[in-house]
């Protein structure tokens, strides 16, 4: 049976992530055409720690972080220190349009801030916890179509 790359390239943007993971594991043409599909949402939650896939994909091929289209950031009870994946991701993944990012119990700093502001194609952006937002802002050089700001103290 022959795949017509194509009409499959064209159904795997309707699917998500299990299922995609499940047509993937079918063959290596599919597995092939289903990796830029299954990295396009990636959430990072630094408690639960199940990244191992999103990682492994990742890591393999570093051109990859290009796929990433929507990114999730959560780092909670973290030491007081800036998370480093999370910079990694920015440096990157450089076509994230929508980025949410929580930090508690740490607080970034201004150049990591800086490279939130750079994402060329950033459209959406979450910011929750003590992070640079002033910095952020006047560093952005993109128009952003939404904006959430979310600050909180700790006790």
């Amino acid at each position: 049976m022959k795949l017509d790359c194509d009409v499959l390239h064209l159904v795997m943007q309707y699917l998500e992530r299990p299922e995609i993971l499940r047509m993937m594991h079918t063959c290596r043409t599919l597995y092939g055409l289903g990796i830029p599909f299954f990295l396009r949402d990636i959430t990072y939650d630094r408690v639960s720690g199940d990244v191992r896939l999103d990682r492994y994909l990742l890591l393999k091929n570093p051109d990859r972080f290009t796929h990433v289209i929507r990114l999730n950031c959560r780092y909670e009870k973290m030491p007081r220190r800036p998370p480093n994946l999370l910079m990694d991701f920015l440096r990157l993944s450089r076509r994230v349009r929508e980025l949410d990012i929580r930090v508690d119990n740490t607080e970034l700093k201004v150049q990591d801030a800086m490279l939130i502001a750079g994402l060329p194609d950033l459209r959406h952006l979450t910011l929750r916890g003590p992070i640079p937002v002033l910095e952020v802002l006047e560093s952005l050089t993109v128009p952003l179509k939404s904006l959430e700001i979310h600050r909180f103290s700790f006790p």
